[in-house]
């Protein structure tokens, strides 16, 4: 009999939206199926995603967040990974600076350092969300320079470097292409050893993944585009991408693999009529990355 061994934790520092399958509930059971233990950081309550319901109840956890990571620190904790996205407010940055001055520490020689991944949760369509700005911006830039893995959507990644948005759905993919890499080596200059800017639509009619490496090597990963978009895709592309990361597949597989999971599971929730502001159905397929781990 085999003795079963501690999973790896890693650490999701997002917020708990209750409805939405977005941020927490996304990550922690997608991390889960893929055999991480998940230790949340809530940096917000949410009663649901903002996104296509009424006056969701929001609750910022600022001042939480110093005891939460006091507390993990006298108890010793460690983590594989620590994965950072959707902070509450600008106010929040030094404590995840904190968290990552704690915990980005090899505890005895025999051990890795924790994978670093950040989720910068910023805005989408050129603009920022309604509870992001500027200040915040420019933490979440700071905290891009530490980490091994940076996951911005297009938005995002011009807002993290001040660059002009172009908004790039009906341009042909051959000007589309050298745009977004530039981002990309600007970005990397940050310091992340690799970044992916996820979600990029074009006129081809498809959505790509555009990556760089710590080899400073460029690819992408497209799949076609369903007429829905879901909330919490992007959740759900980062724990993927970590999760297989932290299995110790390629970074361009991961960014494969994740894009992949992803664009079936929003084909199949377009062809069940769920309703969008719901996310996608996740819960039938973490049984696909169980098996997954348990056959690798």
């Amino acid at each position: 009999m085999v003795k079963p061994t501690m999973p790896p934790r890693v650490a999701a520092i997002q917020d708990l939206s209750s409805v939405g399958r977005c941020s927490l509930t996304a990550t922690i059971p997608t991390l889960s199926a893929m055999g991480y233990q998940v230790i949340p950081l809530p940096t917000a309550l949410l009663s649901t995603q903002t996104w296509g319901y009424d006056r969701p109840y929001f609750l910022d956890l600022t001042d939480e967040l110093d005891g939460m990571i006091d507390s993990f620190a006298e108890n010793k904790l460690t983590f594989r990974a620590i994965y950072c996205g959707y902070l509450a407010s600008a106010g929040q940055v030094a404590a995840i600076e904190k968290f990552f001055d704690l915990f980005s520490i090899r505890p005895d020689e025999s051990e890795q350092l924790p994978l670093l991944c950040l989720d910068p949760v910023l805005g989408e369509d050129g603009q920022f969300y309604t509870t992001c700005d500027r200040a915040l911006a420019d933490g979440m830039k700071r905290l891009a320079s530490r980490v091994d893995v940076l996951t911005p959507n297009l938005t995002e990644a011009c807002l993290l470097l001040g660059e002009e948005y172009l908004d790039t759905k009906n341009l042909p993919t051959e000007r589309v292409k050298p745009y977004v890499e530039a981002l990309l080596l600007e970005l990397q200059a940050i310091g992340p050893r690799r970044v992916v800017i996820t979600g990029v639509e074009d006129a081809s009619g498809k959505i790509y993944n555009y990556g760089v490496d710590e080899t400073r090597q460029l690819f992408s990963a497209s799949h076609e585009k369903t007429a829905t978009a879901y909330p919490g895709t992007g959740d759900l592309f980062t724990s993927l991408l970590l999760g297989k990361l932290l299995a110790g597949a390629s970074f361009r597989s991961s960014v494969a693999f994740a894009a992949s999971f992803v664009a079936s599971l929003a084909k199949e929730t377009e062809a069940a009529g769920t309703p969008a502001r719901e996310g996608v159905l996740l819960e039938p397929h973490l049984q696909k990355l169980f098996s997954e781990r348990k056959n690798a």
